[in-house]
């Protein structure tokens, strides 16, 4: 009998594997779809989280600037302008012996809340 015949015989070892690295292939895959969505995600949240900490600073150092009369306006005001034009929110600003700032932007659902101080 021929190595074709032999394998084509139903209930052979070879028919039943039929297919199996084809499963296999399809698996490793999958992992490799779902490893890429993942870091995508975890570079996607690190760089929201570096924007809001930039918007965050950028606030308290212009708000600590008008504190020391490097800039004209009110310290908080100037802090929120540019927290705004780096596209976040500013969520408080405190005024003492220097300025702290809180800044915060929301992607898909998900709060990035980061602080800052300067002075």
């Amino acid at each position: 009998m021929s190595p074709r015949a032999s394998a084509s015989v139903p209930g052979d070892r070879a028919s039943a594997e039929c297919g199996a690295a084809s499963a296999a292939a399809l698996g490793v895959v999958a992992v490799a779809v779902a490893l890429t969505a993942i870091i995508l995600g975890a570079a996607t949240a690190l760089q929201h989280s570096g924007a809001v900490a930039r918007a965050a600073d950028l606030g308290a150092l212009v708000a600590a600037d008008t504190l020391f009369g490097h800039h004209g306006g009110e310290p908080c005001a100037n802090a929120r302008i540019v927290v705004e034009s780096n596209g976040a929110e500013l969520i408080s600003c405190t005024i003492g012996h220097d300025a702290r700032v809180v800044a915060r932007r929301q992607i898909l659902g998900i709060p990035f809340t980061r602080s800052a101080r300067a002075g």
